[in-house]
């Protein structure tokens, strides 16, 4: 299905008919709607348009294009009034909302070998065509024997540092130490020599489990980096 870039409807004016019709088919026969002289002691020129009139009309601005069956919800909140004889005007745009895309961005990120993610909004790779709801990702992936998994890393990275504590951990307490570990290296990475990752992994991750703080234990990895390549 197709969906329009802009519904518009313009409703109106409302007449003191529609008010009392919706009046008795809601049930809401509050002198407010219906009584001038109840009206102007309230504040307002004239009677006010019942807020779930108004509602009502919204549900139409999107019942006249895809049906009443496809609209399954409607959620609103009235910031102001209407009043007997005032023409409402409603419009809607679909707007991809960039929320989606951060998500996708979010979710990919976390998937082990993946290296790197794009995502394009207002516009659709498959018929060609800008369109304010559609949008699109790439993804590169590291190199096939960088893509390890949790248990992967842990073993290696064990491996690396035989003896020194991390033998004794198990998967599930050492999977938030390594998330950390990987943020901190992002960061090291983006402007270091060329190394293999585990080797300042091993590094990070013995410092914090003596109890250094990120901070200190990021300096720490760094320095031992640089002392192999001495």
């Amino acid at each position: 299905m197709t969906f329009p870039e802009r519904l518009t409807l313009r409703c109106g004016p409302v007449s003191a008919v529609d008010l009392a019709l919706f009046a008795a088919a809601s049930g809401d026969h509050n002198p407010l709607h219906l009584d001038g002289e109840v009206a102007r002691s309230a504040g307002f020129e004239r009677p006010v348009v019942h807020g779930m009139l108004t509602m009502a009309y919204a549900a139409r601005l999107f019942t006249q294009s895809f049906g009443a069956a496809r609209v399954r919800s409607l959620q609103t909140r009235f910031v102001g009034v209407a009043l007997l004889g005032d023409t409402i005007e409603l419009e809607a745009t679909l707007q991809r909302t960039e929320a989606v895309m951060e998500k996708l961005q979010e979710v990919a990120r976390g998937i082990p070998g993946v290296e790197h993610v794009t995502t394009i909004t207002g516009f659709s790779l498959l018929s060609l065509v800008r369109t304010s709801y559609s949008g699109f990702g790439f993804i590169s992936m590291k190199e096939w024997r960088d893509r390890k998994t949790r248990a992967e890393q842990f073993q290696e990275i064990k491996a690396r540092f035989p003896g020194r504590g991390l033998s004794s951990m198990d998967i599930p307490t050492l999977a938030p130490l390594l998330r950390e570990t990987e943020e901190h290296h992002g960061k090291y990475e983006a402007s270091a020599p060329k190394h293999h990752w585990s080797d300042w992994y091993a590094a990070y991750l013995v410092a914090r489990e003596r109890g250094r703080t990120p901070e200190e234990a990021e300096t720490d990895a760094a320095q031992h980096m640089e002392g192999q390549r001495r």
